[in-house]
């Protein structure tokens, strides 16, 4: 299972993420699903290891986990309403929204056909919220929300993916960029563009084990994509304005889950994992040090990560599902982790 969570700050050049009504809908994950509301005392036990385990050749063949469901969440800057989406029991793309003055709506069907998990983004550019979906077919599929016009039909993209895509809105030249792993087993994109509207698709190679994750880095505008590779540790490739597609590089560790990744200060790149010891590790990024050691942040996960940035107080909030089926988050506010705490609920 993989709990994620997106949300852009109006038309502001830095992607912040979470308000409060964005803490709000985060912590309300657990109120899509069915809930048991019995909040368990105290944090996981266990010391940080001095970095991630080395991948065993046993697990080295092993299939990265296949999530259950995972819904996708997004803060749209039109209304400020928190909407999430999912796939639902019947195979179709289902929403339901929070908003300032209403609260919660009752859930809504967009129907669609879906054999994967939705991937959301915020057009900063013309105001869509556009929803990306793997279809029955194996085709990329588009539905978009304008404030205008309100809800496209589904359009496909076509491709032959596999898993989630992963979707970011470029800052630099404002194109909706999506990410996806191919049938062959590597990475492919396509983009459209506000002049030149949909590219082909392009592979970038490589052989992820992962669904992407994919962040833009505000401080030198690249396009930074996260997977697990085949050996199990974790792989980067970039891109850059002026030198373009950066090659696969190796960054180690044991990885066992979907990286998640966010940016808390300009240029500052986070990208969190699950290890093979089942307890979430970080790696840092910044413009002064490159990249930091793996640090261990404990924890018995189930899920794998999400991460996101609180717009209102600055703090990197990861939640995850732990070994007792509860939402479990730990957060740290610049100055040091806080330790897990369980906020409750019964996650399948």
């Amino acid at each position: 299972m993989r709990i994620v969570t997106i949300a852009l700050s109006g038309n502001t050049r830095r992607p912040v993420s979470v308000g409060s009504a964005r803490v709000r809908a985060v912590a309300g994950i657990a109120a899509l699903l069915p809930l048991g509301l019995s909040t368990l005392p105290g944090g996981w036990p266990g010391t940080p290891a001095a970095g991630p385990p080395a991948v065993h050749a046993s697990l080295m063949a092993a299939p990265a986990p296949v999530p259950a469901t995972r819904p996708a969440v997004i803060d749209d800057p039109n209304n400020s309403n928190v909407e999430a989406y999912v796939r639902g029991t019947d195979g179709a793309l289902w929403e339901k929204f929070w908003s300032p003055s209403a609260g919660w709506s009752a859930w809504g069907s967009l129907g669609g056909s879906l054999s994967g998990d939705p991937a959301v983004v915020y057009d900063v550019g013309n105001g869509n919220i556009e929803v990306y979906v793997r279809g029955s077919d194996g085709a990329l599929w588009q539905r978009y929300w304008n404030p205008s016009a309100g809800w496209s039909a589904w359009g496909s993209l076509g491709g032959g993916i596999v898993g989630a895509p992963a979707v970011v809105f470029n800052f630099y030249n404002s194109n909706i960029e999506v990410y996806v792993r191919g049938t062959d087993g590597a990475l492919w994109e396509r983009y459209w563009n506000p002049a030149a509207g949909w590219s082909g698709w392009g592979s970038l190679g490589g052989s992820p084990t992962s669904n992407p994750a994919v962040i833009f880095n505000n401080f030198n505008d690249n396009v930074e994509v996260y997977v697990r590779g085949g050996d199990g540790a974790l792989w980067e490739k970039f891109w850059n304005p002026s030198a373009g597609w950066s090659g696969w590089g190796g960054l180690g560790g044991g990885v066992t889950s979907d990286p998640a990744v966010t940016e808390p200060v300009v240029g500052d790149i986070w990208v969190f994992v699950r290890g093979t010891d089942g307890a979430l590790w970080l790696r840092v990024w910044t413009p002064s040090t490159s990249w930091s050691t793996w640090q261990g942040l404990g924890g018995g996960l189930t899920s794998d990560p999400a991460v996101i940035t609180n717009a209102s107080n600055g703090n990197v909030e990861a939640y995850v599902r732990g070994p007792d089926g509860a939402l479990w988050e730990n957060y740290d506010s610049l100055a040091g982790w806080s330790g897990w705490r369980s906020l409750g609920g019964s996650l399948n």
